[in-house]
């Protein structure tokens, strides 16, 4: 005889999500101060204005890796839309996570950048 029992990490956890916003005058901005031990599950970039510079470029990631998360190439500025990475990652050490932000040139944008995390 088998048996199907919940995995209680998940049945115990609840999605969380840090927001940061940012403009074409950022270079960075911190979404999450996350600790060793944190499970992220998903990183999103959300454009809700576009940028107008000749090759604007963001990311997420951390100050060693500004790709870590979510590549400059996953998203595009030049337009409005979201860009989700899903990938689970239980981190190995503190780490500070942030939007990075090359607005080449740009007089106007404004996105936001999501970290989605289980709180167990």
């Amino acid at each position: 005889m088998s048996f199907i029992r919940d995995n209680k990490l998940v049945a115990s956890s609840v999605v969380q999500e840090e927001v940061a916003e940012a403009t074409f005058a950022d270079a960075e901005v911190v979404i999450k101060n996350a600790k060793l031990g944190d499970t992220l599950t998903e990183f999103e970039i959300d454009v809700s204005i576009l940028f107008d510079g000749t090759a604007p470029k963001a990311s997420i990631g951390i100050d060693t890796d500004h790709e870590k998360y979510l590549t400059e190439s996953q998203c595009y500025l030049l337009a409005t839309g979201t860009y989700v990475i899903e990938n689970t990652v239980v981190l190995a050490s503190d780490e500070t996570i942030k939007v990075y932000i090359t607005p080449d040139g740009s007089t106007q944008g404004a996105l936001t950048g999501t970290v989605r995390f289980l709180d167990t």
